[in-house]
C-alpha cells in the first residue's frame, strides 16, 4: 500500500521544507512537553512514531520516562539508533487496529455484503493493552490514517469517491475513540488551505472527516506544509493544526 515509501517521502519533504516546518515542529514539541510536565507520566506510548521529527524524545528520556515507539514499521535509522536503548521500546503494531489487513481481504473479496463487513471491521476499538502507558501521544497522525488504505481501495476499484470519505471518517473516529480518556494528547492537521502565487487564499479542503469540535483544544496554529508547489503546481499549501487533550 506504499506505507514504507511514504516514510521516505516524509523525510524528503522535511529536508526540502525544513525552514518552513520549524514553527510547526516547535509548537508540537512544546505541546508535548507541556502535557508531560502536567501529567508527570512514568511511561509514554507514541503512536505512529515514524521519524520522531515532532517529538522532543531526548527531553522525555532525560526526565526518566520510559517510551514505547509504536508503528507498523519503524524507519531503519530509528531502529539502529534506539535498538539497544534501555529506555525505549520499539513495537511493531498496526495502529489502525487491523484496518490494513481488513482492506487487503476486502480487495480480494467478491461476496455480497463485503463492503459492510469491511466497515464494521474497521470501526472496532484498538486495544493498546500490549503497551499500556500513563500518557499516549497521537502526533500528526489522524489525517494520515486513511490515506494509503483509501488510495489502495480506489486503485482496486473497490470503493467510490463518496465511499472513500465514509471509510476515512470511520478510521479517524475509531482512532479517536481508541485513545485512552484522560491520558492522551492528539495533535493533528484538520484543514488544508491553498494559496496562489500572490498569497491569496484560493481554496480549502478538509483533512479530517469526523467531528472534532467537541474535543478539548489546548492550542492551534498554521503549518507551512508545502512552499515548493509539490502537491499542487499552482499553489502553496498551509495546514491548520490543533492540539487536543483527550
Amino acid at each position: 500500500m506504499g506505507l514504507l515509501g511514504n516514510q521516505s517521502g516524509i523525510m524528503r519533504r522535511f529536508l526540502r521544507e525544513q525552514g518552513s516546518w520549524e514553527n510547526h515542529l516547535q509548537k508540537t514539541r512544546s505541546c508535548i512537553l507541556s502535557e508531560v510536565h502536567r501529567e508527570k507520566p512514568k511511561t509514554i506510548s507514541i503512536l505512529g512514531s515514524g521519524w520522531l521529527l515532532d517529538v522532543p524524545l531526548m527531553e522525555i528520556i532525560e526526565a526518566g520516562i520510559k517510551v514505547n515507539l509504536v508503528d507498523i514499521a519503524h524507519p531503519s535509522k530509528v531502529v539502529h539508533k534506539f535498538r539497544n536503548s534501555p529506555d525505549i521500546k520499539l513495537i511493531d503494531f498496526d495502529i489502525t487496529g487491523g484496518a490494513i489487513d481488513a482492506a487487503w481481504a476486502f480487495s480480494k473479496s467478491s461476496e455480497v455484503g463485503s463492503y459492510a463487513k469491511f466497515l464494521k471491521e474497521i470501526s472496532g476499538k484498538v486495544n493498546w493493552v500490549e503497551f499500556e502507558a500513563d500518557l499516549y501521544l497521537s502526533i500528526n497522525l489522524l489525517s494520515q490514517l486513511h490515506v494509503h488504505i483509501v488510495d489502495f481501495l480506489l486503485r482496486k476499484k473497490k470503493i467510490s469517491q463518496e465511499q472513500s470519505v465514509e471509510v476515512s471518517r470511520i478510521l479517524q473516529q475509531s482512532h479517536i475513540n481508541s485513545l485512552p480518556k484522560g491520558k492522551s494528547l492528539l495533535v493533528t492537521d484538520f484543514e488544508e488551505e491553498l494559496y496562489d502565487e500572490e498569497e491569496k487564499l484560493s481554496a480549502t479542503k478538509p483533512r479530517v472527516y469526523t467531528d472534532i469540535s467537541c474535543l478539548s483544544t489546548i492550542d492551534s496554529w498554521t503549518w507551512n506544509f508545502d512552499s515548493c508547489n509539490e502537491f499542487y503546481p499552482d499553489f502553496n499549501v498551509k495546514l491548520n493544526v490543533s492540539a487536543f487533550r483527550i
